[in-house]
């Protein structure tokens, strides 16, 4: 059923003053009062006649307003970027994102710059064409005047990306990169209704009150649309639904030259994504399609308002066997609080995914510090900490010299001196948190300066830590850094014997004073005979052997050597 007929001419003068006025008005007034129309001079009149000669199929046959598909093709094919406006900025944004992620620095080879290009047009083409397709479906001519479609037309051309935290839509330029404005028919008929209702009351003068561009327009009702739809989003209850991995494109093809094969796969996710305002790219079929050619794709639909599974809420992007990216439908794409157990739960189900989901966050904040310093901050306590203390080293890639270029320069002692004083827990707390992070040759290097800012019970947990477990190697390391007392050395003598190879006599030589001291030559040299017999001859003039206990040295050494010989224990 058709709505009403508004003063639809009078709406775009309203809302565009000199429209009437314009060159495409001027020129299509003037040829159809050539070819005898009367039009008068009036703006509604104007306006009017100019909407007529676009959708008249004897003069421009507009295919918006007409559905004619040459028309459609060729308007669609203009208002894409040019291949040669797509900006520098947009390939120095995909190294850049390439490098928050933890690959390096990234070259963008001509051909690789060629195939994005494509994609960028190939993306924008499809949201275009949704948009006409729709416009000029007999359903929708049936139900919006020829000034609606046109005005949603103009302006969706002129509508960039859009700001989900304040909801407005950015300019479109000739370089601009992202793809059109996604459709929401709902909002668009909500638009449609607003404007039948501002115009069904007038002011003192009796004029149409003043209307703002469609852009404004569109965007004040999707908020109002999500605000509405947030109440279904209370609704956890849901399903996962997973979209496989289709065939990937032979890498080596100049395959970008040729038309992409969107496969049913991809069309379905983009299709179950559209209308519901994610802000995920993969929305789009030609992104979707890409996506699929690398992993699998996991989307989680809770109810909707009829009670059927189809609100997305989370994704889960694949790699073949590694999580590659996990988004909500936030702003800046983060996950809802009360999707984050469901999240976890799906995480544990994949291939390191729980791990993968430590790393996205690790290399999140990690971006988030790296940009803030390029930007000309400065560290803070907490960056520090994060830095040091949080096992994002370990996690990113062996390409990835972000870390290495945000601490380049620092005196490192003292930052982990700093991180010591402004923590609420202990030197020893924040060792055990490293430690667990796989930190522990950065625990290594830095001992000393731990070890200045611990008590003595701090120290005595640390040993006990250090000498027990497989961080042993720390404390051989840096025994001396230790500087154990008498009792410790007696404590963890056997550990430390236990511990060292044939290779370690430098090591011994350091200590051997110390631990004769400590707890006597006579169980120095047992320890020998137990655990390095091969080194005690090294030492006999260190631990001043007598004739007795080289014989009973040489006499040990004989039997291990024939148990060897006999392949005995």
């Amino acid at each position: 059923m058709a709505h009403k007929n508004l003063a639809g001419e009078q709406i775009l003068h309203r809302q565009n003053p000199k429209f009437h006025t314009s060159v495409e008005v001027d020129d299509s007034v003037r040829y159809l009062r050539q070819n005898g129309e009367k039009v008068a001079d009036n703006p509604a009149d104007r306006i009017g006649a100019y909407l007529g000669f676009l959708a008249s199929d004897e003069y421009v046959n507009d295919g918006i307003l007409t559905g004619n598909k040459a028309s459609i093709e060729r308007q669609i094919s203009y208002n894409l970027v040019k291949p040669e406006n797509v900006p520098e900025s947009y390939f120095d944004l995909q190294r850049q994102i390439a490098y928050d992620q933890g690959h390096g620095e990234v070259y963008i080879s001509d051909r690789v710059r060629q195939a994005k290009i494509e994609e960028i047009r190939d993306e924008q083409a499809e949201s275009l064409s949704e948009w006409a397709e729709y416009l000029s479906s007999d359903a929708v001519v049936a139900m919006y005047p020829v000034w609606f479609r046109k005005m949603v037309w103009d302006g969706v051309l002129k509508m960039g990306t859009f700001d989900k935290k304040r909801y407005v839509y950015r300019k479109r330029t000739e370089t601009t990169v992202s793809p059109f404005a996604e459709l929401n028919a709902e909002v668009l008929a909500n638009v449609f209704g607003g404007m039948a209702e501002a115009t069904s009351s007038t002011s003192d003068s009796g004029k149409v009150q003043p209307l703002s561009s469609f852009a404004k327009q569109y965007a004040q009702y999707l908020e109002e649309f999500d605000d509405t739809r947030s109440e279904v989003l209370v609704e956890t209850r849901g399903e996962w639904v997973v979209f496989h991995q289709t065939e990937r494109d032979d890498p080596l093809e100049e395959s970008y030259e040729e038309d992409i094969n969107i496969s049913e796969t991809a069309k379905r996710l983009a299709g179950s994504l559209k209308g519901h305002s994610t802000g995920w790219c993969t929305a789009n079929s030609i992104t979707a399609s890409y996506q699929l050619k690398n992993g699998d794709f996991f989307v989680y639909y809770s109810a909707g308002s009829d009670g059927r599974y189809t609100t997305p809420r989370i994704a889960i992007r694949m790699e073949d066997e590694n999580v590659a990216e996990i988004r909500g439908i936030l702003p800046g794409q983060n996950i809802e609080d009360c999707m984050i157990d469901i999240t976890m739960d799906k995480l544990k189900t994949l291939p390191n995914g729980e791990y993968s989901y430590r790393t996205l966050e690790l290399n999140k904040e990690l971006a988030a510090i790296d940009h803030k310093v390029k930007e000309g901050g400065q560290l803070s306590n907490e960056n520090l900490y994060f830095l040091y203390c949080s096992g994002v080293e370990r996690a990113i890639s062996i390409r990835d010299d972000r870390i290495r270029n945000l601490l380049n320069g620092r005196d490192r002692n003292a930052d982990i001196k700093t991180i010591i004083e402004t923590s609420r827990e202990g030197a020893g707390a924040i060792i055990q948190h490293m430690l667990d992070a796989g930190l522990s040759r950065v625990v290594s290097s830095h001992l000393d300066v731990f070890i200045q800012q611990m008590d003595e019970q701090e120290k005595n947990e640390l040993f006990e830590t250090l000498f027990s477990s497989r961080y042993i190697w720390i404390a051989l390391e840096k025994i001396q850094v230790l500087n154990l007392s008498q009792e410790q050395y007696k404590k963890f003598s056997r550990q430390i014997f236990e511990c060292l190879t044939d290779q370690d006599a430098s090591f011994i030589e350091k200590i051997l004073p110390e631990l004769i001291e400590a707890i006597g030559k006579r169980n120095v040299m047992q320890l020998f005979i137990d655990n390095k017999l091969p080194l005690l001859w090294k030492f006999r003039e260190e631990l001043q052997l007598t004739d007795e206990e080289l014989k009973a040295a040489q006499f040990a050494m004989l039997e291990d050597w024939e148990k060897e010989l006999l392949g005995q224990p």
